[in-house]
């Protein structure tokens, strides 16, 4: 005789706190795994990142082959007159230049190079390789400056931007002493006995027999962040904080339009003998002078950066978007990673092509 079973038949399943627990788990699965694939995205961007800076480096070298000279850091036409002369407003780049050295013949035989380039199709162009994927605060294409010229298109920016003059005020660069010697940070007095100029001091086109310093000690160009560095200390490297911090004051770098000064005196003003006024043109080639900070939201400066002032420092500076790195595309065309917290002294003389000194970078 079979017997009933008597009671409810026991269900299988989980408890609350179970769930809890498996949820729990999970969670902490995820934020220890988080990390590591963001990790793994970041090193893909950096490596990309290097490999399209070592596609400006290889395109600098291609230049050279050709045209027996590196490119100039821009063209702005007409001679180099003093007493000053108003110059024509090409304002063609070196980007522009090494366009059919990175695969964008087309959109460089697009340029017509006898007339100014603003207004040309070019300003506004996107162009994928010479940009950073790690700068995500970006947008794809900023706004043009408000007071240049009415209807004005957006303006294609770049990541990537090359040395220039130790400032502004001359045509020529600051004299240093050695690395282990006090630094003269006086602008206006010429001490030492080493020359700092860049490769791409103002419109001088230089030639690798210029580089004194040997081609593996000296920088073309180093990385810089769509929004640029404010608020740090002079002379020593990576001291700023992102000017995408605050509202306001962003400083890209425009990629196809360089105007203001860069390494020499921008307007015609009477400074003394000591200057060379150029009296260079806005972007739109109006009269008169276009400062970096300008008076509109975001600011612009052309695709160059000034070495008075260190890596992640302020307006001046270049620093990337890699955690604790900044890319630099040496004149031998090889890519290395400075520590954003180098020696300023170090990363100035590297900036330098014939100051003297050398190092062995990572």
């Amino acid at each position: 005789m079979r017997l009933a079973c008597s009671g409810r038949q026991r269900r299988h399943g989980f408890t609350l706190v179970e769930l809890l627990v498996v949820i729990a788990i999970i969670g902490i699965l995820i934020a220890l795994l988080l990390p590591a694939v963001q990790a793994a995205r970041e090193a893909a961007r950096r490596s990309q990142c290097s490999n399209n800076m070592k596609q400006i480096g290889l395109a600098f070298q291609n230049y050279h082959d050709v045209s027996k000279t590196f490119p100039p850091r821009a063209v702005f036409g007409g001679p180099a007159i003093v007493p000053p002369a108003t110059r024509l407003p090409y304002h063609h780049t070196w980007v522009e230049a090494i366009l059919p050295f990175i695969e964008q013949a087309p959109l460089y035989n697009s340029v017509n190079h006898n007339l100014p380039v603003w207004g040309q199709s070019i300003v506004s162009t996107k162009v994928p390789a010479i940009h950073c994927p790690s700068d995500s605060t970006a947008p794809a294409l900023p706004n043009s400056p408000q007071n240049v010229a009415s209807g004005a298109p957006s303006f294609e920016w770049t990541n990537y931007v090359v040395t220039t003059a130790w400032d502004w005020w001359l045509d020529y660069g600051r004299w240093i002493g050695p690395a282990t010697a006090p630094l003269n940070t006086n602008p206006n007095i010429n001490g030492g006995n080493l020359l700092s100029d860049g490769v791409f001091i103002g419109d001088t086109a230089h030639t690798i027999a210029d580089i004194s310093d040997g081609t593996s000690n000296t920088a073309l160009a180093l990385e810089v962040t769509y929004a640029g560095w404010m608020l740090g200390t002079n002379y020593q490297c990576g001291t700023g904080i992102p000017r995408s911090n605050i509202q306001g004051g962003l400083l890209p770098h425009a990629a196809f339009v360089c105007w203001d000064a860069g390494g020499e005196m921008c307007d015609s003003g009477n400074d003394g003998p000591r200057w060379l006024n150029y009296e260079y043109q806005k972007a739109e080639g109006g009269a008169g002078c276009e400062w970096i900070g300008g008076y509109w939201n975001p600011a612009f400066w052309g695709p160059s950066f000034l070495t008075h002032i260190g890596i992640q420092v302020e307006w001046t500076s270049p620093g990337g978007a890699h955690p604790g790195v900044t890319l630099a595309t040496m004149a031998d065309g090889s890519v290395h990673g400075l520590n954003n917290n180098i020696i300023y002294q170090v990363y100035f003389e590297i900036c330098g092509m014939a100051d003297g000194q050398t190092f062995t970078l990572p």
